[in-house]
């Protein structure tokens, strides 16, 4: 079984921040000379799983648009790997999902697989401290589960951001946590230091 992961920038992916508690409207700061922090993570950590890394363009997600969705949606359709990795800004990461739950419904080849998207709120690039290191490691680990299943119903869009390790109890451990995704089920919702998010389920 075989993984593809796509990167697309974001957090997760930018350089090394010493700021947690950003202001509205912060952008990521894209690393240098090419250099992709989430395929070195993935060829260095996870070698054994053999993951083929795709990189696209790497942008903030506020800067993302459709035409850029679109790019991101076919390299998925048309990879021959069934399940499939996005790291991705968290601020438009909903925006994102969305867009590939309308395109299921269209492309055959898209509703034969399994998405998982992720990102962080502090950058690989900040080594341990970082909950993307957490959030890589286990939509990798989900991913193989999920694909060797090899049951329909696990095909589908999944985000995986951190959450409290005991549901409701905010003094308990951050953790990473799957979430199945539907348009509009989920609003993100931050830490009170925004060294985290998660999701929050609407109604």
């Amino acid at each position: 079984m075989s993984i593809l992961v796509i990167t697309t920038g974001g957090t997760i992916g930018a350089e090394a921040c010493y700021d947690f508690k950003y202001k509205a409207g912060f952008v990521s700061t894209m690393p240098p000379d090419g250099r992709d922090f989430v395929r070195e993570a993935v060829e260095q950590n996870f070698a054994a799983l053999k993951a083929r890394v795709i990189a696209l363009e790497p942008r903030d997600s506020k800067l993302m648009d459709d035409a850029y969705r679109h790019l991101m949606i076919k390299t998925a359709a048309v990879a021959p790997e069934a399940a499939v990795l996005i790291t991705h800004g968290t601020d438009t990461l909903l925006r994102t999902a969305d867009t590939f739950c309308q395109h299921r419904i269209v492309l055959p080849a898209l509703a034969n697989k399994i998405i998982v998207l992720t990102g962080a709120m502090i950058p690989l690039a900040n080594g341990p401290e970082s909950d993307g290191y957490l959030n890589l490691k286990f939509s990798l680990e989900r991913l193989q589960r999920l694909a060797a299943d090899k049951t329909a119903h696990n095909n589908g869009i999944y985000i995986v951001l951190c959450d409290h390790e005991t549901p409701g109890d905010e003094t308990s451990a951050w953790l990473p946590r799957l979430y199945p995704y539907a348009p509009g089920r989920y609003e993100k919702v931050y830490a009170e230091d925004r060294r985290f998010s998660r999701l929050r389920r609407v109604g």
